[in-house]
């Protein structure tokens, strides 16, 4: 006997198209002897001995099933996690839901005239708008809020005189039925325009204050380092004007020395130069007439040329 075993593969043509095609195999039973060396091996190992009887290894019955796969064939995986995209319908999917706070005491509200119950006493006066539903309407829920605040304020009243206390109490619980009857108006969505006309006034931030009276205490401060600062424009100054003369007054006694030592210099040159000369004309004339020349009469008949 044998047992078919159908699997579903996907395939890719030679177009790139993908075909799902049913293979049915054979798988074979184990054969008589097969069963015979298990069911002696289960007997040895109930009953326990030194020596076990040699059980031929078992062939893989499932490796059978699987046909090796043709050249037209392509396994696909089946992810074990989930994709990118499934989880980003997941996140979608949660964001949608509702908050459990839209059918906060829903039952509550559909008797009377609609208000939600009143908080707990636990819950502070500030933690009110928390417990009003938010998809109200802004009037609607400042009626709620305005109810709330005036139930808690009614419980907690107290004063010395109860006869006016009883008083107050009773105009203020009419107050607060209309409030709740809508009969006074919260919505503020029929406002006139004039209304709002007169200008408000605008607190000054805090930080803007704490800077003006810095301001006012570093202003000193200030006025004295530019005091300073043109003290020490005019001093350089000063000094700079004063070098300035200094420098030209250098520059003139060095021409003039240097002019002296000019001078110095052509006359010591001038007088060695006159020396030779005289000697030159001295042995010229001794040449020429053999007469001696005195050197006063030399000197004289140069001074005339």
């Amino acid at each position: 006997m044998s047992l078919s075993i159908s699997k579903k593969r996907t395939k890719y043509s030679n177009d790139g198209k993908i075909s799902n095609k049913s293979h049915k195999e054979k798988v074979e039973k184990p054969s008589s002897t097969a069963k015979k060396q298990i069911s002696v091996a289960k007997n040895a190992s109930k009953e326990p001995s030194t020596t076990q009887p040699s059980v031929e290894k078992q062939p893989n019955l499932l490796s059978k099933c699987s046909s090796p796969p043709s050249k037209n064939e392509t396994e696909v995986p089946i992810p074990l996690t989930e994709t990118p995209m499934i989880r980003k319908n997941t996140n979608i999917r949660k964001q949608r839901r509702r908050s459990s706070l839209d059918k906060r005491g829903k039952r509550a509200s559909s008797i009377g005239n609609g208000f939600i119950a009143k908080p707990h006493p636990d819950i502070s006066h500030k933690e009110f708008y928390r417990h009003i539903q938010p998809d109200l309407p802004g009037p609607i829920r400042l009626r709620q809020l305005l109810a709330w605040c005036g139930q808690r304020t009614l419980e907690n009243q107290k004063s010395e005189y109860e006869n006016a206390l009883k008083i107050a109490k009773i105009l203020e619980a009419d107050i607060l039925n209309d409030i709740m009857d809508s009969k006074i108006n919260t919505s503020w969505y029929h406002r006139n325009d004039g209304q709002d006309l007169q200008p408000l006034k605008k607190r000054p931030h805090q930080q803007n204050i704490e800077n003006q009276n810095k301001l006012k205490e570093l202003e000193p401060i200030s006025q004295r380092l530019k005091a300073e600062i043109e003290e020490w424009d005019n001093l350089i100054n000063g000094i700079n004007h004063f070098h300035s003369s200094i420098v030209k007054v250098d520059n003139l006694y060095a021409l003039l020395y240097n002019a002296s030592l000019y001078n110095t210099a052509t006359q010591t040159y001038c007088e060695d130069l006159l020396v030779k000369l005289l000697d030159i004309l001295r042995r010229r004339q001794e040449k020429s007439s053999g007469i001696n020349i005195e050197t006063n009469d030399v000197l004289k008949a140069l001074s005339r040329v």
